[in-house]
C-alpha cells in the first residue's frame, strides 16, 4: 500500500443549512470538515443564477491512485447534488519527494 497524502476538498453552497448537512454527511464517514466560511456577497461561485457564498472545507487521508481519486470525485460531486452545493475539486500539498513523482530523472537534481 502506498503512502498516505492529505486531501483538501472544496464545496460551495448558497445556504448554510446545506453545507452544514452536507459537513455532516462528510463527517460521518471520516472527513475532517471545518465550519462553514461565508466569503461575501461577491461570490464568484455559481450554479446557474444563484450565487454560492459558503465555502466548506474538509480534508482526508488517502493513498492517492486514480481509482482512490476517482471514487472521491463522484462520492463529493453526488454529496455536493444532494445538498444543492457545487464540488469545486480538491488540492494537495507537495513536497520534494511528491515533486520527483511528476518529474522525470533528468529534470530533478
Amino acid at each position: 500500500m502506498g503512502k498516505t497524502t492529505e486531501v483538501t476538498n472544496y464545496f460551495y453552497f448558497s445556504q448554510k443549512k446545506d453545507a452544514l448537512l452536507a459537513a455532516d454527511d462528510l463527517e460521518e464517514i471520516g472527513f475532517s470538515v471545518d465550519e462553514p466560511i461565508h466569503t461575501g456577497g461577491d461570490s464568484s461561485e455559481q450554479k446557474g443564477n444563484s450565487k454560492m457564498p459558503w465555502l466548506l472545507l474538509c480534508w482526508i487521508d488517502l493513498v492517492l491512485d486514480e481509482e482512490n481519486m476517482n471514487r472521491l470525485n463522484v462520492f463529493l460531486e453526488s454529496t455536493a447534488e444532494k445538498h444543492n452545493g457545487n464540488y469545486d475539486g480538491w488540492e494537495i500539498a507537495v513536497d520534494k519527494e511528491g515533486m520527483d513523482m511528476f518529474l522525470n530523472d533528468d529534470e530533478t537534481e
